[in-house]
C-alpha cells in the first residue's frame, strides 16, 4: 500500500533533514517510527501528506496505492488527503480552523470526499465524536475550536482523520493531550 524509498526532505538553505528514510507499509500493518525529538519523524509524516512548509523540498520514491505521491498533481494530492491518506496532527489548536466550527470542519470531508449531504455528514460527525469521546458531542458541534480544551481538540482532530475511513491514517502523536483512560479506547479505535 505504501512504499517509501531513500526519502529525503532538504531544508532550503540545502540542509538535509531527513535522509534515506526507506520502509514498506502493507494493507493492515501498523508501522511506528521511533526517534529523538528533531529527528525528523514529523517532517516524514508532512512530506507523506505533501504539506512541507514552503521551502523545503523532498525527493526519491513514495509510492501510495500505485501513485507516486511526489509526482501528483496539487489536484489529485488534495482529491487523496482527508479521504484515502489522512493525518492527525500533533498540535491540534494550530491545525484547526478557528473561524470555522468543530462540527464544520469534520464534516468537510464527508461533504467534499462522499457526496453527503450536510444532514448525513452532520449525523456521521456527531457518532464519531461519541466514539472518539468528545463529551457532549452534540453540542460540541456547533462550538468553535478556542472553547474546547486542547483534549477535546486532540479528539476533534482525531474524528477529521477518521471521518472517511482513510486507507492510510499517518498518527503524529495521536494522544499526548489525552489523559491515559482515553488514550487506550482511542488508540483501540485506531486500530480497528
Amino acid at each position: 500500500m505504501l512504499d517509501v524509498r531513500d526519502l529525503r526532505v532538504t531544508s532550503n538553505a540545502g540542509y538535509p533533514l531527513v535522509d534515506g528514510l526507506s520502509f514498506t507499509l502493507n494493507r493492515g500493518e501498523t508501522l511506528g517510527i521511533v526517534g529523538e525529538s528533531g529527528c525528523g519523524k514529523s517532517l516524514t509524516s508532512l512530506a507523506l501528506m505533501g504539506l512541507l512548509p514552503v521551502g523545503m523540498s523532498v525527493s526519491r520514491h513514495v509510492e501510495f496505492e500505485s501513485a507516486d505521491l511526489l509526482k501528483l498533481a496539487p489536484a489529485a494530492m488534495r482529491d487523496l488527503r482527508g479521504d484515502r491518506l489522512a493525518m492527525i496532527f500533533q498540535d491540534p489548536m494550530t491545525s484547526l480552523n478557528p473561524a470555522l466550527t468543530v462540527g464544520y470542519q469534520i464534516a468537510e470531508g464527508l461533504i467534499r470526499h462522499r457526496g453527503c449531504d450536510r444532514r448525513e455528514a452532520h449525523e456521521h460527525s456527531i457518532e464519531l465524536l461519541r466514539k472518539v469521546k468528545l463529551p457532549a458531542a452534540e453540542r460540541r458541534f456547533d462550538e468553535y475550536p478556542h472553547q474546547l480544551s486542547g483534549g477535546m481538540r486532540q479528539r476533534v482532530m482525531i474524528a477529521i482523520a477518521l471521518i472517511c475511513q482513510p486507507a492510510l491514517l499517518i498518527a503524529d502523536e495521536p494522544t499526548t493531550a489525552l489523559d491515559v483512560t482515553v488514550q487506550a479506547q482511542i488508540l483501540h479505535l485506531l486500530g480497528s
